[in-house]
């Protein structure tokens, strides 16, 4: 009769143990689940902020790009201005350079009707014509259409192969060609102060899914850490566009 005991004993006991080591199994298998369902969800929701981020970065810079192009002309419509008000400036390439350094322009030149340099900052380059290479033939459209207000990409100029970024447009009474050029460290930090703060740290606000192996306790589940997504706003930097006067006709594109 004891024997019969002890047999059912170990039986009941054998059934206990498979039945918790079942349920053990069980629940490892729901947190395991739970942690990847989780993991998964919370990378789901960075990599779609990210794309957001970009998305709005982008924008950014092609309004970026816009208003440094409108300020290029700014620039050199400015400069222009002094020119008109007091010509005298032309004949002095001291008064011409100390317009550059206050314009923040790397250089000044001028072209007469027929497309050719008789001023500027680098009396080197005069006699150059919007023929005597590629990169100066950009401009040559100017000539017959006196609307056109032009801004090229960064490129080598034709005088000394150098890289450099120039923009013309005509002055007011389309008596001369006011050409502005800077130099490609230059055109960087311009367009960096064109760019809202929030260009280069906005990514700070999204949250990276932190992922940790699946433990488990007894009556305590381990549920993955996830960083809480917090809101940020983006902003479009429009401070130099505000105080640009309106253009005649822009046909460039950085």
């Amino acid at each position: 009769m004891q024997t019969l005991k002890r047999i059912i004993s170990h039986y009941m006991r054998s059934v206990t143990l498979l039945l918790v080591i079942a349920l053990l199994g069980l629940l490892l298998y729901f947190q395991i689940t739970y942690e990847r369902r989780q993991a998964y969800e919370a990378a789901t929701e960075s990599f779609y902020r990210i794309e957001q981020l970009m998305e709005k970065n982008q924008e950014e810079l092609v309004e970026t790009k816009k208003a440094y192009r409108q300020t290029c002309l700014h620039n050199a419509e400015a400069i222009s201005y002094m020119i008109e008000d007091d010509p005298s400036v032309l004949d002095s390439v001291d008064e011409l350079q100390k317009i550059a350094a206050l314009m923040e322009v790397d250089e000044i030149h001028i072209f007469d009707t027929t497309g050719r340099i008789y001023a500027g900052t680098h009396p080197e380059y005069y006699d150059y014509t919007f023929d005597s290479g590629e990169q100066m033939m950009f401009f040559k459209p100017m000539l017959t259409d006196k609307s056109l207000r032009l801004v090229q990409e960064i490129t080598p100029n034709t005088a000394e192969a150098k890289l450099m970024q120039y923009s013309a447009l005509w002055n007011r009474d389309e008596s001369f060609i006011v050409q502005v050029g800077m130099k490609p460290a230059n055109v960087l930090k311009a367009a960096e102060k064109m760019i809202s703060p929030t260009f280069f740290h906005c990514s700070a606000s999204i949250p990276m899914p932190v992922i940790t192996l699946p433990t488990w306790k007894p009556g305590k589940s381990s549920a993955p850490p996830i960083c809480p997504a917090s809101e940020k706003t983006f902003r479009k930097s429009d401070s130099a566009s505000k105080r640009l006067p309106p253009a005649k006709r822009d046909s460039s594109q950085l």
